[in-house]
């Protein structure tokens, strides 16, 4: 979810089909039922490839429930198995502390415009359709506007 930006109901809603292998991306249909391709990264790849040859499967849901194999995980379900993940690892201190699954797509929208992505690439891996939603990033990329401005010459 972190490495892609994804949204839980995203995850829920992945199936194997919608994975192209040899183009290595992603069919991913978020809010409103809006679709959209995203280049599935190497981390994410290989977890995949990991979680597939422990839990085999060619179809359905690609994060499914193991005693319904045919059954995706709910985005509740998801929500929560991270919160859960994110406390034993002792980042989440409390509920509603600000520290959660959809925290981690803020994390990957700021990391991807410090890495100097363009916020149209932004806005679209994380499929906001509007960009003012993405420019909400933007304040958190910016440590020092002094700093930004300077060291530039037009002679």
């Amino acid at each position: 979810m972190v490495q892609e930006g994804l949204r839980c109901a995203e995850v829920s809603r992945l199936q194997l089909g919608d994975i192209e292998i040899n183009a290595r991306t992603a069919r991913i249909i978020g809010k409103g039922g809006h679709e959209r391709m995203l280049p599935v990264s190497i981390e994410t790849w290989t977890a995949m490839d990991t979680y597939l040859v422990e839990h085999p499967a060619t179809s359905g849901p690609l994060v499914r429930s193991y005693k319904r194999e045919w059954k995706a995980l709910s985005a509740d379900h998801l929500s929560g198995l991270v919160s859960e993940w994110m406390s034993r690892a002792g980042i989440k201190r409390y509920n509603r502390d600000g520290v959660s699954a959809h925290a981690l797509r803020h994390s990957c929208g700021t990391d991807m415009l410090r890495n100097g992505a363009h916020i149209r690439d932004v806005q679209h891996a994380l499929g906001h359709a509007h960009l003012a939603t993405t420019e909400i990033y933007l304040p958190l990329i910016v440590n020092d506007l002094r700093d930004a401005m300077g060291g530039r010459s037009y002679r």
